[in-house]
């Protein structure tokens, strides 16, 4: 099966990048850790057998994108609009070339490549695939794409449109958009965004005295960043 990762990721200028985050740190180490997220997401999917996409937004040159470009992403710019309509653009573009595709944004940079292999797993026998995050949102989307052309629509997808994006509802208003349009949907196991000061205090614990104890080489960016960086 041939397979798609895209990683959806906008160019971390400090003032602009995590700015809930930034409110508890500062905008210099906001977009700091928006660096490190990206090249520890990057990092993650060059290791996967696929073909490897950034959907870029912002300055194409910044260096938060070297990492992509050093390990033989392509790169496709977003589309102007909502997630969903950028979304939208990043999945007919792949689906095109895959039968399948996942969508991530660089946020979660404790994504494994155990997180992938239950999504594809559950692609084998369903149309759509998400990984829930804790704040009522998803953390990855992915599509069985002969699916998702079919049910392509002239506008936004139906599974992708009119979604309260940012919000806590945007699982549950997933899960029932699939129940509408027929779509045979799956869950895999919770992961978390990091997104605000409380979040980046979760990741510390997680990353620092779990996953990397444990023997786990993930997010090795943003543990260097932690180590040096107080979050309490």
């Amino acid at each position: 099966m041939t397979r798609s990762v895209v990683i959806m990721a906008k160019a971390p200028v400090a003032g602009q990048a995590k700015t809930r985050l930034a409110a508890g740190i500062g905008d210099a180490a906001a977009s700091a850790f928006a660096e490190a997220f990206i090249a520890d997401v990057t990092e993650t999917v060059a290791g996967l057998s696929t073909r490897r996409v950034l959907a870029w937004a912002g300055d194409v040159d910044h260096e938060a994108f070297d990492p992509a470009r050093r390990l033989g992403f392509a790169l496709q710019q977003q589309v102007p609009g909502d997630l969903g309509q950028r979304m939208d653009a990043v999945l007919r573009a792949e689906a095109g070339r895959s039968e399948s595709v996942i969508v991530i944004g660089s946020d979660s940079p404790t994504l494994t490549r155990m997180h992938f292999d239950e999504a594809w797993d559950a692609l084998e026998n369903h149309d759509v695939v998400v990984g829930p995050s804790f704040d009522g949102g998803y953390y990855m989307l992915g599509i069985n794409s002969p699916w998702f052309l079919k049910s392509a629509t002239d506008g936004v997808h139906p599974l992708l449109a009119d979604i309260a994006w940012s919000t806590d509802k945007v699982l549950d208003q997933t899960l029932r958009r699939c129940r509408n349009i027929g779509a045979l949907c799956d869950l895999i196991r919770f992961c978390y965004d990091v997104d605000t000061l409380q979040d980046l205090d979760l990741l510390k614990t997680h990353l620092l005295e779990h996953l990397r104890p444990s023997g786990l080489d993930v997010a090795r960016n943003t543990a260097i960043l932690l180590a040096k960086t107080p979050t309490d």
